[in-house]
């Protein structure tokens, strides 16, 4: 998609890639810019992760990854190696898994609601792992997103543009596995500093007390689940021949 005499003979593109004509952003289209910054932020000291304060909670289901029909590897998945590097992690720091992968947690019923209960079980961690299947640059699923609505801090494995879709330009919201070469050890050290540091832990949520920002609402407006492709095809369409109409 890359090829720009292929792409030349299209009028517009869509995909996640934020540099399409037409961008449909994976996450929630249930949530506002300000609901993300009102959503509920336990105390430091009551993140306790069900009596482990420095476990890192999972809900990871898919282990291993897809092949087709016909028994062809689907290089867009690494299921396998997400799963490699959380049994890794689990060597150095607690990881509460709810997920089918590496299950060694039951998920508690706190809420009627499964999205509700998934986040009122993150609130009592500290760190949630938002791996992605695949490291591709913007592409970022619900994943992360789960953790800000959480009330936690994601631990994020995917495209190193998800700075991009974060609520603050300037305030970091995630911790990025990149910046520590997906080193397990490494990671694994600086999430027991901050799990054992209120200040530097809390810097990870001064987003929250900034002003909601119409930029992170109009990524949310991207949402791939809230109007279909049609629809947004044919808004597209609209508003450029409005455009045109004005000149």
């Amino acid at each position: 998609m890359e090829d720009e005499s292929y792409i030349s003979k299209f009028d517009y593109s869509l995909s996640y890639g934020l540099d399409t004509s037409i961008p449909m952003v994976t996450v929630s289209p249930h949530f506002t810019a300000q609901e993300y910054h009102d959503a509920k932020v336990l105390p430091f000291s009551e993140k306790d992760g069900f009596g482990e304060p420095s476990a890192v909670a999972a809900f990871i289901s898919n282990c291993q990854d897809s092949r087709s029909w016909f028994g062809w590897f689907n290089e867009a998945t690494g299921a396998e190696k997400r799963l490699a590097m959380m049994k890794e992690l689990a060597k150095h720091i607690p990881v509460h898994s709810y997920g089918s992968c590496m299950n060694n947690r039951h998920e508690p019923k706190l809420s009627d609601i499964r999205a509700t209960n998934k986040q009122m079980i993150l609130r009592r961690y500290k760190f949630y792992l938002s791996f992605e299947n695949k490291i591709v640059d913007d592409y970022v699923s619900e994943k992360v997103f789960d953790g800000l609505l959480g009330g936690t801090l994601p631990v994020y494995r995917g495209a190193e543009s998800v700075d991009k879709f974060m609520p603050s330009r300037t305030t970091p919201a995630v911790v990025k596995i990149s910046d520590f070469g997906d080193d397990m050890k490494a990671l694994s050290e600086y999430l027991l500093k901050l799990a054992n540091d209120e200040q530097e832990y809390n810097k990870f949520f001064q987003w929250k007390t900034e002003e909601s920002s119409d930029r992170f609402q109009s990524m949310l407006d991207m949402s791939a689940y809230k109007f279909t492709s049609l629809c947004r095809i044919c808004q597209k369409v609209f508003e450029d021949q409005m455009n045109l109409m004005i000149r």
